[in-house]
């Protein structure tokens, strides 16, 4: 640059400004991004001072020939990823190289990313199984040739396989059948090999979703250690499941007690028949049937274990075989065998129902014959809370000619504590005799004897006649004088005033009667 020459120095491809820059030390340089690819006209002009015009000088003519951007090797993450895996491929390009970049696996196209900040990015799950060489190219433009990047290598590799395992029933009975279902991976195929310890069992096919099962019955009582081992496929390694520990034990039963009435009277029998089921045939046994935590007895299962009946006659004489009067909770247990378990029913209620008699009001009734009077009776029903048979009453002891009514004359089954009314009437034909009231401690009197002493005085007084030229005057005297007394003081006895009432007492035994129960109530008639 002439001496004196100021800048800034203007530098102009084809009249298009590209740039300015200082003159330093007679020289102005300028650095600029590449030129488009083609022929370049570069001038370089100065503007005009006090001492210089401006100036432009000659065009330098240059050919731009297009660059090939250098691309790394892809970015490849996960770097080890598995068949199925999300797998993301990132490329970093040079400024000025445009998209879409182009990702390949090997020959084979796998995506494309758009270029954003200098980044293109792709996402994909079908890397196949092996190794996989990944490439990134970009196109060509105004400026840049088309370029492929280095190849990165990623190895995809099986799946891990994962086997879960569960058992339909656990613990199981002996014989039942059970189903052990085995669940891998979702898309796996190909089959799953059951084992009880180290000896397979069975074998089942991986369904669409991942599912195999095995169903057996023959699995011994105890602990078995069972295992589902899936063979692996194309995709996916094999594996073995956790151990699951599957129980066999006895058969579990179940025991349903009836009863063949559930409210008796004291004395009536009562059936309770027991029935035991269970999933598999055929219990064996023993049924025993408890009144509380007594037992009242025992019987085998029939043949076929399905009833059992225990027949129950009871009355208070045979605790161990009757039911006494009140609530009894009864229930049935099965003893079980080597293959079933036991059970026990759900409780019954039984009630075993009587009643009392019992006299109330005066229980000694005074009358004359041919009068009337009354008793009352009180009937309540024990263990329940009414009578369960029609009542009826019935008397005895009574005199004779007496007539009676009962009110009510029965008691309807369902009634409560019923107060019963006798009415007695005695006949007029019954009669009371004569007698002297004997002195308190006194012995008692002979109602015969003062005729006895009055027929003796008058034989006397005959003997004394007969005699009486034999007998001195005086002794003769007081001889006939007792003779004399003797009929006065018979009819003396007879008719001197000592007439008394002598009473008669009748017991009456009234009984009540419920089905085959009795109940009898005492109370006493007096006749007077």
């Amino acid at each position: 640059m002439p001496t004196g020459v100021s800048g800034p120095v203007t530098f102009s491809n084809g009249g298009v400004v590209i740039g300015t820059a200082p003159i330093v030390g007679g020289v102005a340089t300028l650095t600029i991004q590449p030129l488009p690819a083609g022929s370049a006209s570069i001038t370089a002009s100065t503007p005009g001072d006090a001492n210089n015009n401006p100036a432009t000088s000659p065009a330098t003519n240059i050919t731009v020939a297009k660059a090939t951007p250098v691309l790394p090797a892809p970015v490849v993450t996960p770097i080890g990823p598995t068949v199925g895996a999300t797998v993301t491929i990132s490329e970093t390009v040079p400024t000025g190289v445009t998209g879409p970049v182009t990702f390949y696996d090997g020959g084979t196209v796998i995506g494309t990313g758009t270029i954003t900040a200098g980044v293109a990015t792709m996402t994909t799950t079908t890397l196949p199984l092996g190794v996989n060489v990944i490439t990134a190219s970009t196109p060509a433009n105004a400026t840049y040739n088309a370029a492929t990047s280095p190849a990165t290598n990623v190895t995809v590799a099986k799946t891990a396989g994962s086997v879960s395992l569960i058992s339909s029933v656990n613990p199981a009975a002996l014989s039942q059948a059970v189903t052990f279902t085995a669940t891998v991976n979702v898309g796996a195929s190909g089959s799953i090999t059951f084992l009880d310890g180290a000896t397979a069992i069975g074998i089942g096919a991986v369904n669409t979703s991942g599912v195999a099962t095995f169903t057996t019955s023959s699995l011994a009582i105890g602990s078995h250690s069972i295992t589902a081992v899936f063979n692996g496929d194309t995709n996916f390694s094999s594996a073995t499941s956790p151990v699951l520990l599957e129980v066999v034990g006895k058969v579990p039963s179940a025991i349903v007690l009836t009863q063949s009435t559930s409210l008796e009277l004291l004395g009536s029998t009562v059936t309770f028949t027991a029935n035991v089921t269970a999933q598999i045939p055929t219990p064996t046994g023993t049924v025993t049937i408890f009144d509380g935590a007594t037992a009242l007895g025992s019987a085998p299962l029939s043949t076929n274990g399905a009833i059992v009946s225990l027949s129950l006659t009871g009355n208070a004489s045979y605790a161990t075989s009757s039911l006494t009067t009140g609530s009894h909770t009864i229930t049935a247990v099965y003893s079980g065998d080597s293959n079933f378990v036991t059970s026990t029913s759900a409780p019954l209620t039984n009630i075993v129902a009587d009643f009392t008699n019992a006299a109330t009001g005066t229980t000694t009734q005074k009358l004359f014959p041919g009068d009337s009077t009354s008793y009352t009776f009180l009937l309540t029903p024990v263990g329940s809370t009414t009578f369960l048979s029609d009542t009826t009453l019935t008397i005895d002891g009574m005199p004779t000619g007496t007539t009676y009514t009962f009110s009510p004359a029965v008691i309807p089954a369902g009634s409560g504590a019923t107060t019963v009314t006798l009415k007695v009437t005695t006949s007029a034909s019954l009669h009371s005799r004569n007698q002297a009231p004997a002195a308190p401690g006194a012995p008692a009197s002979h109602p015969g004897l003062p005729i006895a002493l009055g027929m003796l005085g008058l034989a006397g007084m005959g003997a004394l006649r007969r005699r009486r030229q034999q007998l001195p005057r005086l002794m003769m005297l007081v001889l006939f004088s007792i003779a004399t007394l003797l009929p006065i003081a018979a009819l003396a006895g007879c008719a001197g005033g000592y007439f008394a009432l002598d009473p008669t007492n009748y017991q009456l035994n009234v009984t009540g009667t419920e089905g085959p129960l009795q109940h009898t109530a005492t109370t006493t008639l007096v006749v007077q």
